[in-house]
C-alpha cells in the first residue's frame, strides 16, 4: 500500500459548508438588534450567547446581508480543539473569503509547534490583511469548541491584531470562557446575551405573521409570546404546529429549551409520512449534507426537494449555496431527530446507516465526521482504513494532533497488527518525541519485514533514521540501520519508486554523515545526493539534501564543495517561495559555513537572519543551532563579548534531550575559557562535552573534543595526557578521513612538540599541516585561538613552509605577529620600513611613493624615532634631535602637527601610537629592518657565547645567513649625517661586524673554511671597508692552500683603502700578504 497523494475536499464539499455564510431565505430583520450591534461597532468584538434555538446564527447572518459587509464565516466543531486543524479550515476559509491571493496562510505543522503564539500573530496578522475593511468574522457554534482547548487562548491572541474596521462576531450558547477575561476588562468587547436576543411581543408578531399567520388575533399571538418567553425556536414549533390545530399547551417541564424543542417536535413530526421521517432520520447522521448524500444514504430521490423546503421554509435548516447547495439541521433539530432514529432502527440496521453516512462524509472531504460515525459503530477496520488514505494528507497540515486521536480510539492491541498505524504513529509522534516516534518506526519496520512489505520497509527505515537524527542524542544507534539498508539493497538493489529512492537516499547520506563517514559507500551515497539535489520535485527533500551535503563537506573538510553546496540553498531561496523552516536550515548552513569560511569580523549575517525568521514566524526548533553557530564565529575572531552573550543565548534555548547540541553548548564554554586563560572551567566544561559526544555518538564532535582537550592540557603543563588525547584524536581521524580534524590534529601535534623545544617533531607535521590547508582553503579551525595559530604561522615563515598560505591565513584571519615574528621579513606586515642601505616604506607590500620635499619633515621624523629606539621614545628627546634651535613650546607644537601629518601618511590606525607624551611605532603592525637586525644580533651573539662543544652550528649558519641578508648597508645609507643617525649606524656596524668576524672564527675552529670564507665574503659585499674580513679570507685562502686567491684579496683590499680612504693597508694586512709569498 503506498501513500495517498494529497487530496482537497470536492468544490461541492460539506467541509466547506464549514466556512460558508448560510444563505437565508427571508426571515424577519431583527431592526432592533441591527441597530444595538451598529452602535457598538467600535467594540472590534460582539459575543452574542444564547440558548439553541434563540436565533444568533440568523441575526448574524441576516446583519451581514442587509449591511452588505465583506465577511469570513468558521463554524466551529469538535474537531477545532486540535490548533492545527483550526488553522487548516481557517485558511480554507481566508481563500474563500479573498480567492485573489494565491498563497495559502500557513499550515501549523511541527516546526512552528514551540512558537506556536508567534505563529498565532503571524497567521492572524496574515489573515487580515487578506480582508478590505471594513469586515466581519464569524466564529459560530463557538460552544463546541472543548473547554480544555488551547485554540481558545490563540483566537483571544488572534484578536488583539484585529484591526479598524474590522469586526469579530462569535456565537455561542455560553458566556465568554475564563480565557477571555482580560480581554472584556477592555473597551474593545461587548456580550449580546439571553435577554436581548428574546424576541420582543412586536417581533413575535411580526415572526407570525411572517410565518403565514396573519389573522391571528392579537391576542392569540400574545398567548405564543407567553408561552415561549421570545425563545425563536419554539415561537416557529408553536406557530408549525398551529397550522392545523390549536396552539399546544406547555408541558409541565418547560424550563430546558431541548426538552421543549423535543415536545413540540415531536407533535409535528408525528404528523409526517413514515418516508419523509425515515429520510429525516437517515439525513441526520450527516452534520452537513447534499441531497445527493441524502438520496444515496436513504435511496429517497425527492431528498432535495424535501431539504429545500426546509430550508426555504426556514425550518431548523440552513442552506449553504455553493455548487451544490449544502444543508445543515439546527443543532436542537437533528438531536431530535438522531434520538429518534436511534430509538426507531435495529442496532444492525445502525451499524449500516453509520458505515454509509461514513462513507458518503468521506467521500465528500469530511473525514472527522465520518471518523466520529465509524468510532459510534465500533468499525476499527473502516477508522483504520480512512487513517491511511488520509494520513499523509493530515500529516501534511500539521494535524497530527487529530489524527494521534483517531489512532488512540482503536482498541488496545489493534494498533500492533498494523504496520501501517505503527508507521503513521510514529510519524505524528517524532516531531516531539523522537525515541517514542523511532520505537512506533521500528515496530513498523518488524511488521513490513514480516510481510515482505519493501515500500513499507524502506519508509519505516527512513522513520527510524529520522527520529534518532532529529533526536540528537543517540547517534550510534544508525549503526544498526546503516548496516541494515546495506544488507537490503544487498538483497535487492532496486527502489518500489524514485520518490522513495530519492528519500532513502536523504535518510542514509544523512546517516553515514553523523556516524560512519569512513563507511565503504559514503561517496557513492553522497554522488547519488548530489543527483537528488538537481532532479527531485521534492523542494523539502531537495533543500534538506543540500543543506546536509554542505555539512558533509564542511565535517569532511573539501570547503570548496561546501562552498558550492551553500550557493545552491541561496540560489534555491531565490527560484523559491521557501517555508521558514526550509530558510532558517538556509541560514544554518551559511552560518556553520561562516565558521569555517571567518575572516578577521565576526559576521554574524546568517545568524542574526535565522534567529529573525525564528522570532517572526515562530520555528524556534533551530535556534540553539544558530546560536551556537553565532558564538563560534564570534569565538573564532576573537569577540569574547559577543561570543559570552550567544552562549548565554544559547543556554536558553537549549533541549537537554537533544545531547550533540548539549555538547556544542560546553564546547563553546570551554573554548571561550582557554581565551580567557580559565583553564580550569575550560578543562571542566570540555570533559562534559566530550563525554557527551561520546554518549550520543557523534564521531566529528567526539574527534574535535579530542583536539581540544589536548591544547587544555597542554595549557596546563600536563604534556603525557594532552598526547593521549592528541592520539585518540589523530585515531579516530585515521579511520574517517577527515581533512579538516587532521589540519586540526597535525596543528595542535605541532604547538605541543615547538613550544617543547622540540623544534624537528614540531616543523613536519606543521608543514603537512600547511600543505593540507593550502591544498583545501583552510582559513580557520574549531577552537582556533589567534596567538597560538601567529606562532605557528611564523615557525612556519620562518622555516618557508608555505609561504603563500600562510600569508594569505595571515591576513585572511588578521593575525598579529607576535615577538618571534620580528625577524620575518616574509610575515605579510601592513607596514614595513628598510633603513638599512636605503630608506623605503612599504604597505601592504605595495612601495610607497610620496614627494618627498612635501613629506620632509614627516620622514624625518620617522627616522629619528627609530634611530631613537622606535618605542617609548619621549617627546623631549624627538624634539631635541629634530628642532634642537628650537624655543620648547614651538618644537612641541611642531611635533605635534608632525604626528599627525606622519599618521596620515602611514594610513593606519594603529602603527603610530602616542601615550605619555612619548610616541611609538606597534611592532604587531609594523616591521622595521633594524628591529629585526638587532634581534637577530641578540640571537647569534647567545648561540655564539655557548661553549664551543654545546654549539649549534645549524642555528648559528641560519642566524649568519640572515643577518647578511638582512644587513644590506649603513643605517639610512649615507644620506642622514644627523648625530642621532650617525650613532645608530655605527652601532649596528660594529656589532656585525664583530658577530660576523666572531661566527667566521666559529667556522675556522671547527674546519669549516669554506663557511668562514663565504661568510667574510659575504660581510665584504655589504661592508667593504671592513679590513678585518679581507685579512681573514686571505688566511683562509692561504690555509687551503689556495694562493693566488689570496693575492687577489689583497689588490681588491689596497685598492678600496686607498680609492675610499685614501690609506694604505694595515701593518697586519701586510703582514699577511708577505706571508702569501713563495720563500
Amino acid at each position: 500500500m503506498k501513500p495517498q497523494r494529497k487530496r482537497s475536499p470536492k468544490k461541492n464539499s460539506p467541509a466547506l459548508a464549514k466556512i460558508t455564510r448560510p444563505e437565508l431565505p427571508e426571515v424577519l430583520q431583527r431592526t432592533r438588534l441591527f441597530q444595538r450591534l451598529d452602535r457598538g461597532q467600535k467594540r472590534k468584538v460582539v459575543w452574542i450567547a444564547g440558548p439553541p434555538g434563540a436565533g444568533k446564527t440568523t441575526l448574524a447572518a441576516s446583519y451581514l446581508q442587509r449591511r452588505r459587509l465583506r465577511n469570513l464565516w468558521y463554524q466551529i466543531d469538535a474537531g477545532d480543539a486540535d490548533p492545527a486543524t483550526f488553522f487548516h479550515y481557517l485558511g480554507m476559509a481566508a481563500k474563500t473569503a479573498a480567492p485573489q491571493r494565491r498563497r495559502p496562510l500557513p499550515h501549523l505543522t511541527p516546526e512552528y509547534r514551540k512558537g506556536l503564539d508567534i505563529f498565532t500573530r503571524h497567521f492572524f496578522q496574515e489573515l487580515y490583511a487578506r480582508l478590505k475593511p471594513p469586515f466581519a468574522i464569524v466564529l459560530d457554534n463557538y460552544q463546541e469548541l472543548p473547554e480544555d482547548s488551547r485554540v481558545h487562548a490563540l483566537i483571544r491572541d488572534g484578536l488583539e491584531y484585529l484591526p479598524n474596521g474590522g469586526r469579530v462576531i462569535v456565537l455561542s450558547r455560553s458566556e465568554p470562557p475564563a480565557a477571555y477575561a482580560r480581554f472584556q476588562a477592555g473597551n474593545a468587547f461587548e456580550v449580546l446575551g439571553w435577554e436581548e436576543l428574546r424576541l420582543t411581543p412586536q417581533e413575535s408578531e411580526g415572526l407570525a405573521r411572517h410565518r403565514g399567520h396573519n389573522r391571528q388575533p392579537r391576542t392569540a399571538a400574545r398567548q405564543l409570546y407567553d408561552l415561549t418567553q421570545g425563545w425563536a425556536a419554539g415561537l416557529v414549533l408553536m406557530l408549525e404546529r398551529g397550522k392545523n390545530d390549536n396552539p399546544l399547551p406547555l408541558p409541565a417541564d418547560t424550563t430546558p429549551p431541548g426538552a421543549l424543542f423535543d415536545y413540540f417536535a415531536e407533535e409535528i413530526f408525528v404528523k409526517t409520512d413514515a418516508p419523509t421521517q425515515e429520510l429525516l432520520m437517515l439525513s441526520a447522521f450527516l452534520p452537513k449534507m447534499t441531497a445527493g448524500m441524502v438520496a444515496q444514504l436513504s435511496g429517497e430521490h425527492r431528498s432535495g426537494r424535501v431539504l429545500e423546503k426546509l430550508a426555504r421554509d426556514n425550518y431548523f435548516t440552513l442552506k449553504h449555496a455553493e455548487t451544490e447547495p449544502v444543508y445543515q439541521y439546527h443543532p436542537l433539530f437533528r438531536k431530535f431527530l438522531l434520538t429518534r432514529a436511534r430509538s426507531a432502527f435495529s442496532p444492525a440496521r445502525l451499524m449500516r446507516i453509520y458505515q454509509s453516512a461514513a462513507a458518503a462524509l468521506e467521500e465528500t472531504g469530511h473525514t472527522e465526521d465520518a471518523v466520529g460515525l465509524l468510532r459510534q459503530a465500533d468499525d476499527w477496520e473502516g477508522i483504520a482504513g480512512l487513517i491511511r488514505k488520509n494520513a499523509q494528507t493530515m500529516v501534511a497540515q500539521g494535524r497530527t494532533q487529530t489524527l494521534m486521536e483517531w489512532l488512540g480510539a482503536l482498541p488496545a492491541g489493534y494498533l500492533e497488527k498494523s504496520p501501517w498505524l505503527l508507521y503513521w504513529s510514529g510519524v505524528c509522534r517524532f516531531p516531539f518525541n523522537p525515541p517514542e516516534g523511532r520505537r512506533f518506526f521500528e515496530r513498523a519496520f518488524a511488521l513490513f519485514r514480516e510481510a515482505r512489505d519493501r515500500l513499507g520497509m524502506l519508509l519505516a527505515w527512513c522513520g527510524v533514521v529520522d527520529s534518532i537524527v532529529h533526536g540528537y542524542a543517540e547517534l550510534t544507534l544508525l549503526d544498526h540501520w546503516i548496516a541494515t539498508l546495506d544488507a537490503l539493497l544487498a538483497e535487492d538493489p532496486a527502489f518500489p519508486s524514485p520518490e522513495i529512492e530519492d528519500r532513502v537516499t536523504q535518510a542514509m547520506s544523512t546517516a553515514l554523515l553523523f556516524r560512519q563517514l569512513h563507511h565503504p559507500q559514503v561517496h557513492e551515497w553522497v554522488a547519488r545526493a548530489e543527483t537528488l539535489t538537481r532532479k527531485s520535485a521534492n523542494l523539502n527533500l531537495r533543500i534538506f539534501t543540500m543543506a546536509y551535503l554542505a555539512l558533509y563537506y564542511m565535517w569532511t573538510g573539501d570547503h570548496a564543495k561546501a562552498g558550492l553546496a551553500v550557493q545552491n540553498l541561496r540560489r534555491a531561496a531565490q527560484d523559491h517561495e521557501l517555508s521558514p523552516l526550509l530558510r532558517i536550515v538556509r541560514h544554518v548552513m551559511e552560518a556553520i559555513y561562516g565558521v569555517h569560511a571567518t575572516g578577521c569580523q565576526a559576521d554574524l549575517t546568517a545568524v542574526n537572519a535565522g534567529l529573525e525568521t525564528s522570532k517572526a514566524t515562530g520555528v524556534t526548533i533551530w535556534n540553539a543551532v544558530l546560536l551556537e553557530q553565532g558564538a563560534s564565529i564570534a569565538l573564532s575572531v576573537g569577540d569574547l563579548s559577543r561570543a559570552e552573550e550567544l552562549i548565554r543565548s544559547t543556554a536558553a534555548a537549549l533541549d537537554e534531550s537533544r545531547r550533540v547540541d548539549v555538547c556544542i553548548y560546553h564546547y563553546c564554554n570551554a573554548w571561550l575559557a582557554l581565551l580567557r586563560q580559565d583553564i580550569g572551567n575550560a578543562q571542566l566544561h570540555m570533559e562534559n562535552s566530550l563525554r557527551l559526544a561520546i554518549e550520543a555518538g557523534s564521531v566529528t564532535l567526539e574527534e574535535r573534543g579530542h583536539v581540544l582537550l589536548a591544547q587544555i592540557l597542554h595549557a596546563r603543563g600536563e604534556e603525557k595526557q594532552a598526547l593521549a588525547e592528541l592520539a585518540r584524536a589523530c585515531a579516530i581521524t585515521e579511520r574517517t578521513g577527515n581533512r579538516i580534524s587532521e589540519f586540526m590534529c597535525l596543528l595542535t601535534e605541532a604547538q605541543l612538540a615547538l613550544d617543547a623545544g622540540r623544534k624537528h617533531d614540531g616543523l613536519a607535521p606543521l608543514a603537512r599541516a600547511m600543505a593540507l590547508g593550502r591544498n583545501q582553503g583552510y582559513m580557520n579551525i574549531f577552537g582556533w585561538r589567534p596567538e597560538v595559530m601567529a606562532r605557528l604561522c611564523a615557525a612556519a615563515l620562518e622555516h618557508n613552509v608555505e609561504d603563500e598560505y600562510v600569508q594569505r591565513l595571515i591576513r585572511t584571519r588578521c593575525l598579529t605577529a607576535p615577538a618571534s615574528a620580528a625577524v620575518l621579513k616574509n610575515w605579510p606586515w601592513d607596514i614595513k620600513i628598510h633603513t638599512l642601505g636605503r630608506f623605503t616604506l612599504v604597505q601592504d607590500d605595495r612601495p610607497l611613493h610620496f614627494e618627498v620635499k612635501a613629506q620632509r619633515k614627516p620622514l624625518m621624523l620617522l627616522r629619528a624615532l627609530i634611530a631613537l629606539g622606535g618605542r617609548d621614545v619621549s617627546e623631549e628627546k624627538l624634539t631635541e634631535a629634530l628642532w634642537p634651535d628650537a624655543e620648547a613650546d614651538v618644537a612641541r607644537r611642531t611635533l605635534e602637527v608632525t604626528v599627525h601629518r606622519l599618521r596620515k601618511l602611514l594610513d593606519h590606525e594603529h602603527a603610530l601610537a602616542l601615550k605619555d607624551r612619548r610616541l611609538s611605532l606597534d611592532p604587531r603592525y609594523v616591521w622595521v629592518d633594524v628591529w629585526a637586525l638587532e634581534r637577530l644580533f641578540g640571537d647569534l651573539d647567545t648561540a655564539l657565547k655557548q661553549p664551543p662543544a654545546a654549539r649549534d652550528d645549524a642555528a648559528i649558519a641560519r642566524l649568519t645567513d640572515r643577518i647578511l641578508g638582512f644587513y644590506q648597508g649603513p643605517f639610512l645609507g649615507q644620506d642622514s649625517e644627523q648625530a642621532w643617525a650617525l650613532s645608530l649606524r655605527e652601532r649596528l656596524r660594529s656589532k656585525f661586524i664583530r658577530l660576523l668576524r666572531e661566527a667566521c672564527r666559529h667556522w675556522e675552529q671547527t674546519d669549516h673554511w669554506d663557511k668562514a670564507i663565504d661568510g667574510y665574503q659575504r660581510g665584504l659585499e655589504v661592508d667593504n671597508l671592513a679590513e678585518e674580513f679581507y685579512q681573514r679570507l686571505m688566511i683562509g685562502y692561504r690555509t687551503l692552500r689556495r694562493p693566488a686567491e689570496a693575492l687577489a684579496v689583497y689588490r681588491r683590499c689596497r685598492q678600496t683603502l686607498a680609492a675610499v680612504l685614501g690609506v694604505a693597508p694595515s701593518a697586519e694586512t701586510e703582514t699577511i700578504h708577505r706571508s702569501l709569498r713563495p720563500d
